[in-house]
């Protein structure tokens, strides 16, 4: 088996591209965040980008990008040769790995190879499911309208993504600076789309990882006084729209399976389930 590092995202995803893109939805958390390693990657640290191959044949993709949990994505044949090669590449390299993320038969395993030569603990910090949506069904009677967020907005989007990120475990959590500075990035990409009623924001979509042919919404929140009024799901409807309308081919969208109600939302407005992931925390 041949490992191959690269030193930057675009060279990653130009060589893995038959491999990543032959399914975009299962591998859309590899793409986006490879695409922008530097706005992942923390000051003072390297970015980890890996394929191994054999033969000319994909088995495993790795990305890191600290202080984050490791992301890949492996074959079943050859899984076990491949991770082997992957921790060792990871160890010579000194590297810390504070976790994986990935469909949940290729995390398990990492973690059980990476634990062959440390002690530590794994927590199951969420159970995941990614859907896939190609066709929007568009919710009824939700009082209010769109508009995509602005710079006046900045303070409110500021504290709205922050106990999105409370919610959802996000670990490392950004600081006040870091986060602010990722909303500003994101209101000048008109990523940001606000659901108001009566003149006032009530949620909140934002999109992401952009690929050849998806993309993805991966903040939803609506504070708790606006929640079960339709809007979170007239707000995702409306963003996945117009994804849709600019040419792509589908959306998606993780949630937590252990959360019912965003599961059976989602589903109302046209998202499938496609696969199951999980985020495992060494401590």
């Amino acid at each position: 088996m041949q490992l191959q590092r690269y030193s930057d995202g675009p060279s990653f995803l130009e060589a893995a591209a038959d491999y990543l893109y032959h399914d975009e939805v299962i591998n859309g958390v590899l793409i986006g965040v490879a695409d922008r390693t530097h706005e992942h990657t923390a000051a003072g640290y390297t970015p980890y980008l890996a394929t191994i191959t054999q033969s000319g044949q994909f088995h495993l993709v790795a990305v890191m990008t600290p202080p984050h949990r490791l992301l890949l994505n492996a074959e079943s044949v050859h899984q076990s040769e491949a991770l082997g090669a992957l921790v060792e590449d990871l160890r010579g390299d000194r590297r810390t790995v504070p976790g994986v993320t990935g469909p949940v038969q290729v995390a398990e395993a990492f973690a059980s190879s990476w634990r062959q030569a440390e002690t530590f603990a794994v927590e199951r910090s969420m159970e995941m499911m990614v859907f896939e949506l190609r066709n929007v069904m568009q919710p009824e009677a939700v009082s209010g309208e769109p508009r995509l967020a602005e710079d006046s907005d900045l303070d409110l989007l500021s504290e709205w993504i922050d106990s999105f990120n409370r919610e959802v475990r996000q670990n490392p959590r950004p600081d006040r600076n870091e986060l602010r500075r990722s909303v500003v990035r994101r209101i000048e990409r008109q990523e940001l789309l606000l659901w108001e009623d009566e003149g006032r924001p009530v949620s909140l979509a934002g999109r992401s990882r952009p690929s050849p042919r998806g993309a993805a919404i991966d903040i939803v929140q609506t504070p708790a006084e606006f929640r079960r009024q339709g809007y979170a799901s007239a707000c995702v409807a409306e963003l996945s729209q117009r994804i849709l309308d600019e040419g792509k081919q589908f959306v998606t969208l993780f949630t937590d399976v252990a959360n019912p109600t965003p599961n059976h939302i989602y589903q109302q407005i046209g998202y499938q389930p496609r696969g199951e992931f999980v985020q495992l925390d060494f401590v």
